[in-house]
């Protein structure tokens, strides 16, 4: 007869989570899954990857229009302006406004779709490490690119949580930490100093700003 303690059985092909695993879900994937929870479980997968897919794109178009203004500097970063008005752009020429007030909207709020799709991975892949990994560079990669990058999300705890954790799984943790702190993610969050600053301790590397 099985119990929660079944999960004992099938642990070790679970990924950690900081915050720990359901018993009772790992139990359920230790035993097994049914055809009619795997087709749930990829259906869902879809439903997510349609929904963040829209913001991807966006990034995309964005990249495009962005190389076309810095043709002949490479270098030079957009102004304020500049990418303002490439978000008005975006949201005319494109149909993609996260800006919007509506919380009925597609677009409101599109970080909470890669939210509730890292959540989902992690729960229904517990033993697929690298499939938990691609989805957090996804949403990190996205949103630091900075034209597209919401100033509400520069400090939105969801995003620094998911930077934090992308960073913990990559091979040099300090460099996302610097990259998020060039352009400024993070940087009026505690969570952002601590995380930082304990990974600069776990290197030795005291001098990390």
């Amino acid at each position: 007869m099985s119990s929660q303690h079944d999960w004992e059985l099938s642990k070790e092909n679970a990924a950690p989570l900081e915050c720990g695993r359901s018993t009772k879900t790992l139990s359920k994937r230790a035993f097994g899954t049914s055809s009619a929870e795997m087709t749930a479980i990829e259906e869902k997968t879809k439903k997510y990857e349609k929904l963040v897919r829209r913001s991807e794109k966006a990034v995309e178009w964005l990249q495009k229009q962005v190389k076309e203004i810095t043709d002949d500097d490479p270098t030079r970063e957009l102004t304020k302006e500049e990418g303002n008005h490439l978000r008005e752009r975006m949201a005319t020429e494109l149909g993609f406004d996260p800006s919007t007030p509506d919380r009925d909207h597609v677009d409101y709020d599109p970080m909470r779709y890669w939210v509730l799709y890292i959540k989902h991975v992690r729960e229904s892949y517990p033993s697929d490490s690298q499939k938990q990994f691609l989805i957090m560079e996804r949403c990190a990669r996205t949103f630091m690119f900075r034209p597209f990058l919401n100033p509400a999300y520069q400090n939105d705890i969801r995003f620094i949580r998911t930077c934090i954790l992308y960073a913990d799984k990559t091979s040099n943790p300090s460099e996302v930490f610097k990259l998020m702190s060039k352009i400024k993610v993070g940087t009026l969050t505690a969570l952002f100093w601590v995380a930082w600053a304990w990974v600069a301790e776990k290197a030795e590397y005291f001098q990390f700003t």
